[in-house]
């Protein structure tokens, strides 16, 4: 594990970090200008993160956008294919967020450290996403990028509402792209859902077992702003076909690497929620490479500056504003770097 571009001094945190075959640039946030001249802002100091740690916007596997609105979708389109190519050879998730003012964008990267190891598994124009690609293989995994409002649904669900037949048809396109590509869904190591309201949050649990998805994985659910006809949106990361798989309680491991999340009404019992799941699979906060953190507005800041405290060594930090009051969500990826993590059979 190796610092890039040393630490943050707003957050504290790493601005980057390499470990093993992925480099992983924190949120880069918009400080000024409209939203335009934050994108040249945002992609330009991830350009630079990279530059430092030897690569380039090429070994982007993963980009994470969280936007203050979807309404300059275009604009971003545009300046972000200069940056990274049009379509971009990279899985993407884009959702509005409730950024503090004058923000408009945050975004955070996934690289590998060896190109050749990188290759689109799925256009994007596959699942009407002409700018970016459905699935990228980087490394020992495969990124998924987010996936929305479908409408492929028509079969019997539990609750028949709208967001339910989103939700279904989301983790369809899904149960069928790692069917594909990494070999089933006991490939699956972690899952973000962005979702409505905390209802939806409930049902979108009840929907991924009903669907086969293992729940001893790193699922994330967050509640942020959607705009009709969307209600959900879902990307995952999963281990590549020919990568040993191990499980434990909301954790799974692969390729060195171990993928955990957790949630709870307070940041103190969601991070030892946590920890308890990294250490069903041997790994421990100083493992740790990416944390991202989720929760209301105006606890993010204090909460942010409590987590630095509990990762004594700091990891790339991806902070997102969201809607879930009273609770606070949290994953991490920790890197162990030995044949254990995943060297296993999966199950």
């Amino acid at each position: 594990m190796t610092l890039v571009g040393g630490l943050d001094p707003a957050s504290g945190f790493a601005r980057a970090v390499s470990a093993g075959p992925l480099v992983f640039v924190g949120a880069q946030s918009g400080a000024t200008g409209d939203a335009a001249q934050q994108c040249e802002e945002v992609y330009g100091a991830i350009a630079r993160l990279l530059d430092a740690a030897g690569l380039s916007t090429a070994h982007v596997v993963r980009l994470d956008h969280y936007t203050g609105s979807q309404a300059w979708l275009a604009e971003r389109q545009r300046i972000r294919a200069r940056y990274f190519g049009r379509p971009a050879p990279l899985a993407s998730t884009g959702v509005a967020t409730p950024l503090p003012f004058p923000t408009l964008l945050r975004a955070a990267a996934i690289a590998v450290t060896d190109l050749a190891s990188k290759r689109v598994l799925v256009a994007g124009a596959t699942h009407g996403m002409p700018a970016i690609a459905t699935a990228v293989a980087g490394g020992p995994f495969v990124f998924v990028s987010g996936i929305l409002n479908s409408g492929g649904w028509t079969g019997e669900l539990p609750e028949d509402d709208e967001f339910a037949r989103q939700a279904a048809g989301a983790l369809q396109v899904i149960r069928a792209i790692l069917a594909q590509e990494a070999g089933g869904l006991d490939r699956l190591l972690r899952a973000e859902g962005y979702v409505e309201n905390d209802t939806a949050r409930a049902s979108l649990v009840a929907l991924a077992r009903l669907l086969g998805f293992p729940s001893e994985a790193a699922w994330s659910r967050v509640a942020l702003p959607f705009a009709a006809p969307d209600r959900i949106e879902v990307t995952t990361l999963a281990a590549a076909r020919d990568v040993a798989v191990e499980r434990g309680p909301g954790a799974a491991a692969a390729g060195g690497f171990v993928f955990a999340a957790a949630d709870g009404h307070s940041l103190a019992a969601a991070n030892a929620e946590l920890q308890r799941a990294l250490a069903s699979l041997h790994a421990t906060p100083a493992h740790v490479v990416r944390l991202d953190l989720a929760a209301a507005s105006e606890s993010l800041a204090s909460a942010a500056g409590a987590l630095r405290d509990a990762y004594p060594r700091p990891p790339a930090f991806v902070a997102v504003p969201c809607l879930d009051r009273g609770r606070v969500s949290l994953s991490a990826i920790a890197y162990v770097g030995r044949e254990t993590a995943g060297s296993g059979h999966s199950r």
